[in-house]
């Protein structure tokens, strides 16, 4: 979960799985695959 201005929103929503889509393939054996929700609580984000 993160907290960031609104104006960095759409950013961080194509950026972000990307990211973490590339961690070290030599630790892990299966593809992280991330996705990106928004809202305002835990409740709208899922």
């Amino acid at each position: 979960m993160l907290e960031l201005p609104e104006a960095e929103l759409d950013w961080v929503k194509e950026k972000l799985p990307q990211m973490m889509a590339r961690v070290d393939a030599g630790i892990l054996k299966v593809p992280l695959v991330a996705e990106a929700g928004v809202g305002t609580n835990w409740e709208e984000v899922h």
